[in-house]
């Protein structure tokens, strides 16, 4: 099987070629982050093992007021700490982080 590869924009990103290759992914919007966690199946797929989602609601706060207050911001990395402990139980070989596209 070719090693596996996330791509996003035409950008390919290598993924870690083992007997398992587990990947973890995180979008890391303004609103939400959402955490995937993945692992191939040898048969050219994957196969889901972890998918959660942490509210952080920065991008509603900043459109009303014009900025981020300091708590959203604390809530931030709190939010991706969780997700993080969810991903480590899946001792992914590969992680990938995705930020909002800028606008």
């Amino acid at each position: 099987m070719p090693g596996l590869r996330f791509i996003r924009n035409s950008e390919e990103m290598p993924v870690a070629a083992g007997p398992r290759s587990r990947v973890a992914a995180y979008d890391l919007g303004s609103n939400s982050f959402h955490l995937l966690v993945a692992e191939a199946d040898g048969q050219g797929g994957l196969r889901l093992l972890e998918q959660a989602q942490e509210m952080v609601r920065l991008g509603a706060e900043s459109l009303r007021d014009g900025h981020h207050s300091r708590r959203r911001l604390r809530a931030r990395p709190e939010a991706l700490r969780k997700l993080r402990g969810l991903a480590d139980r899946h001792q992914p070989e590969t992680t990938v982080a995705v930020p909002p596209a800028p606008s």
